[in-house]
């Protein structure tokens, strides 16, 4: 272990990629794919940024569980999310739908039931 306790109440990556891949009308499998179509690409993107603030894993962990890219792919994606969010108000709907689903998803998992997000 790294000497940091584990975020008991934090989302799995698996658990954000299903919940982003649900509100954007995708596939879970469209997270770690090659695709690099926008309507695929930028929900992937968001799930990377969701993923390094709401989980703490490692860049290069994210990367790898996101079709194995390099840990500067993870950060392009979270600068990409950080200008759309400063600059389109709406997208902010979008990123908070997917926290409350998640905030769902880990409450039922502390409270004992595993459920798809």
């Amino acid at each position: 272990m790294n000497g940091h306790l584990p975020r008991l109440h934090a989302p799995r990556i698996s658990e954000v990629q299903v919940a982003v891949a649900s509100q954007f009308g995708l596939g879970v499998s469209d997270m770690s794919s090659p695709v690099r179509a926008r309507s695929v690409a930028r929900p992937r993107q968001l799930a990377m940024y969701l993923a390094r603030e709401l989980t703490g894993k490692s860049l290069p962990e994210i990367g790898r569980l996101f079709g194995d890219r390099d840990h500067t792919t993870v950060i392009h994606a979270i600068r990409a999310i950080e200008k759309i969010r400063r600059e389109d108000s709406e997208y902010n709907d979008a990123v908070a739908a997917c926290c409350a689903r998640l905030a769902r998803v880990v409450a039922d998992r502390m409270a004992g039931f595993e459920v798809a997000a």
